[in-house]
């Protein structure tokens, strides 16, 4: 776990299943989810739709609870899978939080950064806005990354990441533009690979999967087993 200096004890936090990250409400960068972009995003419109309806879901669930985890909390959602970022007041009230979000349709996965903290300072909130202003601007002069595909909470620096890439260049290089910007103290990467992604396989285990594809193929073609056959 990270250790940060406005976090209750250790333990205490760790008993709760936070992560600790930071101690600041989320800014959060996410892809639109209309109109064009619907179009070039890599999880497919249909699947963004969903992801929409399931974030703006917990977010309804989470302000009738209580109306400060509107800002508080960030819920972003990637094929089902949550990343919960933000700051809520004690233990419990995280408590509460992962509860509501567990109990939202359609929810697979809960990547788990909420941590305790007290306050959102003011000067704190204008250095993780500006990091995220240079983040953003740096991965839309990336030509090869297509920025809709990626969702980005910056919190006490910290800068969170879910998304899907075309390849593992792509991961990679995403990741270090993420690092190489000025200011980011650590980067949590949630990226995934694209169901259509390039990866790059070792020669072996490329033969290996050939071997098998083959064996199948063989298995399919083979006559079928007349009850006769079995005497």
């Amino acid at each position: 776990m990270r250790r940060t200096s406005s976090l209750l004890s250790l333990a205490f936090v760790a008993a709760m299943g936070f992560t600790q990250s930071g101690c600041l409400a989320p800014l959060a960068l996410g892809a639109v989810g209309t109109g064009t972009y619907l179009g070039v995003q890599e999880r497919g419109a249909k699947q963004a739709v969903t992801d929409s309806k399931i974030s703006l879901h917990i977010k309804k669930r989470l302000t009738e609870a209580d109306g400060t985890y509107f800002t508080s909390v960030s819920a972003d959602v990637l094929h089902g899978n949550v990343l919960l970022t933000g700051i809520v007041p004690t233990a419990e009230a995280g408590g509460q939080v992962l509860d509501l979000t567990r109990r939202t349709p359609d929810v697979k996965n809960i990547y788990n950064e909420l941590f305790v903290a007290p306050a959102y300072p003011a000067s704190r909130k204008a250095k993780d806005v500006w990091l995220a202003t240079k983040i953003k601007a740096r991965l839309f002069g990336e030509k090869s990354v297509y920025q809709v595909n990626y969702i980005l909470s910056v919190v006490n620096s910290h800068v969170y990441i879910l998304g899907l890439a075309t390849s593992d260049e792509e991961h990679a290089h995403v990741v270090h533009v993420l690092r190489t910007t000025p200011g980011v103290a650590q980067v949590h990467d949630y990226i995934q690979l694209a169901p259509s992604a390039v990866v790059d396989v070792p020669p072996e285990e490329a033969q290996a999967i050939e071997n098998q594809k083959r064996s199948l193929l063989d298995a399919t073609e083979a006559p079928p087993l007349l009850p006769d056959d079995l005497n």
